[in-house]
């Protein structure tokens, strides 16, 4: 008995939720949000009781790692997540040369975590991801038309650039997103495929943090505060 019971739960078989008919995946639906001062905290970063934060979103662009917690035990996390304005979902990694299979079990994380988080009330970004061309006839499965949808081009510019951008103007063909949110530089090539909303890489906001706490130190009586003056 308790077998079957083991073998009836959603956390085993993962069936729960709508999924979309011809690759099975589930649906993310579009939702409304207010993409004004968009702010974002790394997974890594949340707590419990974090009132500080509760206008952000939280992204998943981390190594998976990091990740695996929010698909292996998706409900310990939700109230946690709940506190923030939005989530993206989880970027498992896509790696040009990993197996296909592997690679297509990736996207169907993204999506059930995406799918599972807005049954239970979270206000959902997905994140798109892809692959070499072979992905690209499901890898945008399950994803919303006419929405917003979030892209990391993170380790695009040096390496990748070509894969990055064949996989972006296929998502563009294939949803026609009203929104961008974009976690990274913004390529060129992007301009006017959407309206593009760039978040700025937590690395550099720690670096543009530093700079100012340095020039407070360095020059304390060329700061002026805008209301004072």
């Amino acid at each position: 008995m308790y077998k079957d019971k083991f073998l009836m739960r959603e956390l085993f078989l993962r069936n729960a939720g709508f999924c979309e008919s011809e690759h099975n995946m589930p649906v993310i639906y579009k939702e409304d949000i207010d993409l004004q001062d968009v702010k974002l905290i790394g997974c890594h970063n949340i707590k419990k009781n974090d009132t500080k934060h509760s206008q952000y979103g939280v992204h998943f662009y981390k190594w998976d790692g990091k990740l695996e917690k929010f698909f292996i035990h998706p409900f310990k996390y939700l109230e946690v997540l709940r506190q923030y304005k939005f989530v993206l979902t989880p970027d498992f990694s896509l790696f040009l040369n990993m197996n296909i299979n592997v690679q297509r079990m990736n996207v169907f994380r993204n999506r059930w975590c995406g799918n599972f988080w807005q049954r239970n009330g979270l206000c959902v970004i997905p994140s798109a991801c892809w692959g070499t061309k072979d992905t690209f006839s499901w890898c945008n499965a399950g994803l919303p038309k006419n929405g917003t949808i979030a892209v990391s081009t993170l380790r695009t510019f040096k390496e990748n650039t070509s894969a990055f951008l064949d996989g972006y103007f296929n998502l563009i063909e294939q949803k026609t997103p009203k929104n961008i949110l974009c976690y990274g530089k913004v390529h060129a090539e992007m301009q006017g495929t959407a309206r593009i909303i760039s978040c700025i890489h937590e690395a550099q906001i720690a670096k543009q943090e530093a700079e100012f706490e340095l020039e407070r130190k360095l020059y304390p009586y060329s700061l002026f505060d805008m209301e004072v003056l």
